[in-house]
């Protein structure tokens, strides 16, 4: 919802367990891992796309690149 939203003042929480594997059962993300929602998020508040696909692995490069990203932007410190 966040990435909906485009709301940069909860990008904190994008990261918080951002590399979480475990997949959701919610009905709107049903099938998708918490790390490709975190990341999908970040990637509609940035509108910038990631240096590798954002996949059902974590992938600890696309969140340390948007992490660099938010930290530049003030939204994280």
């Amino acid at each position: 919802m966040i990435g909906e939203t485009r709301d940069s003042t909860l990008v904190e929480y994008l990261f918080e367990d951002a590399d979480n594997p475990r997949i959701s059962h919610l009905l709107n993300f049903k099938g998708m891992s918490l790390y490709q929602q975190k990341m999908g998020a970040m990637k509609k508040i940035t509108n910038i796309p990631p240096p590798s696909p954002i996949t059902m692995e974590p992938d600890s490069t696309v969140i340390l690149f948007y992490k660099d990203i938010a930290r530049k932007r003030g939204w994280i410190r």
